[in-house]
């Protein structure tokens, strides 16, 4: 299996300190040529800043898995890097 980096692209959110745990941020995705289940993408996040965001695996949904404040401000610049990975190729390519 051979994986091909498409495009990375900066994303910038800004983010509330007023916002709880579980508050959407954004969301992110990503595509692949395949078709089926070749074309299914699984997401994650790598280099998380103190595990501060999480990732819909699925859908690629990001939220706050800590709530910002005193320990997290929100006037601190956090960066985390998100991966999709099209890791579901069981059938043969046509």
């Amino acid at each position: 299996m051979t994986f091909q980096w498409v495009t990375v692209v900066p994303i910038t959110y800004n983010v509330s300190e007023s916002r709880s745990a579980g508050y959407e941020i954004g969301t992110v995705r990503a595509s692949d040529s395949d078709s089926g289940i070749n074309a299914e993408i699984i997401y994650s996040i790598q280099n998380n800043d103190f595990g501060i965001f999480s990732i819909n695996s699925e859908t690629g949904k990001v939220t706050l898995a800590k709530k910002l404040g005193k320990k997290y401000p929100a006037s601190v610049d956090y960066y985390f890097q998100v991966l999709g990975l099209s890791v579901k190729a069981f059938e043969p390519l046509q």
